[in-house]
């Protein structure tokens, strides 16, 4: 049964880990406690303060920092299906595959092909120009690349394509900038809202908000924020079920 001060020391650690830097002069937008899907109203309000004030956490302002992690992208992507690969490549095509870099943005975009195809919701000569040129050759035969060891990006191919992508920048849409746009963080970790977690902090003596909101975060800060919060959250909903004897839902 988890203890009762390891519980609070944990969730306390992670509360202090996510403060907003008080050099930060933006504004929250305001959320309900339960909201977990954003609307797409709500991320462009984010971008807004992302855009003027930058990251609430560290204060970067994406749209001038190149340190910020290239995506590896294979061309053509590993999860194309082989039919569709062949209609993608040139007809010099030597059936191997490639690592580029790629910034986030066409990263996501990419995704989203890739989806439909895979469903069978488009077909391959369904797509436009553009999105043909996402899962395609794009800027292979105008910037660097190198040859790609596994569906799965190694420590030293991801070391490579972060050279060649402040070299060379984006294969897809050629910007220098790796990352574009912020993620939406919640404050007040989004794990936390819910009314399981909210009676686990009442029980421990912990403060619990009266109002949420989300801030605009830069992907490193993102990164780093989400690392413990699995182990803190199997310990949190085990308290809430054991001690409390309460029914969580995970979501």
């Amino acid at each position: 049964m988890p203890k009762k001060e390891i519980v609070k020391k944990l969730i306390e650690d992670e509360i202090a880990r996510n403060e907003t830097d008080p050099g930060w002069k933006g504004t929250g937008i305001s959320i309900s406690l339960l909201q977990f899907s954003l609307t797409s109203d709500l991320r462009e309000k984010v971008q807004e303060q992302g855009g003027l004030y930058g990251c609430h956490t560290c204060l970067t302002h994406l749209e001038t920092d190149k340190d910020q992690p290239w995506v590896g992208d294979h061309i053509p992507p590993t999860e194309v299906s082989w039919g569709d690969k062949k209609s993608v490549m040139s007809k010099n095509w030597d059936e191997s595959t490639y690592l580029l870099p790629q910034c986030h943005e066409c990263s996501h975009k990419q995704s989203a092909v890739v989806r439909d195809l895979k469903k069978g919701t488009k077909k391959y000569k369904d797509l436009n120009a553009s999105q043909k040129n996402l899962i395609g050759f794009g800027r292979l035969r105008k910037g660097g690349y190198i040859d790609s060891s596994g569906p799965k990006v190694t420590a030293t191919e991801g070391a490579q394509i972060q050279q060649l992508g402040v070299r060379n920048g984006c294969h897809s849409c050629g910007t220098n900038y790796p990352v574009l746009t912020y993620h939406a963080d919640h404050s007040f970790p989004q794990e936390f809202c819910t009314h399981y977690m909210e009676s686990v902090f009442k029980d421990l003596g912990i403060d619990y908000p009266d109002t949420f909101d989300l801030r605009p975060q830069c992907p490193r800060c993102s990164g780093h924020q989400g690392g413990k919060m699995k182990q803190i959250m199997d310990v949190a909903t085990a308290y809430a079920t054991e001690n409390l004897k309460m029914v969580v839902y995970k979501f």
